[in-house]
């Protein structure tokens, strides 16, 4: 029968642990503590002339907007359908967060529900 290792020798023969991160500021996380350029990426879809949908897929997407999360909440208030879109595309193909991606489909749904409920009442006015 052997003997149980006392804790100090278990700890000898584990690898050493990982430091923590340093903790970042408020204003670091909040996006205002220092300027970013925008960085921007075209979607790109191949194919003849673009149709009015294509076209929309093809806009450019702010990648800033996905480096944290209180930056896209404040942003993602005041996008368009296009943009929503093209982000969500972004984010499947890069990262594929569920949280950032049900974020943006439900700005993305809502938009379209105002659009196409806007089109449906546009003949009986």
């Amino acid at each position: 029968m052997t003997k149980p290792k006392p804790k100090d020798q278990l700890k000898k023969n584990q690898p050493p642990a990982k430091k923590a991160a340093p903790k970042k500021e408020a204003a670091e996380l909040s996006g205002t503590a220092h300027k970013s350029t925008h960085a921007t990426v075209t979607v790109e879809k191949s194919g003849p002339k673009p149709s009015p949908a294509q076209a929309r897929k093809e806009a450019k997407v702010r990648v800033d907007l996905l480096d944290n999360w209180m930056g896209l909440n404040a942003e993602v208030k005041t996008m368009s359908e296009d943009e929503a879109e093209s982000l969500i595309q972004h984010e499947r193909e890069n990262r594929c967060r569920p949280n950032v991606i049900l974020r943006l489909h439900g700005r993305f749904n809502k938009l379209r529900g105002i659009r196409e409920k806007s089109e449906l009442m546009r003949p009986l006015a």
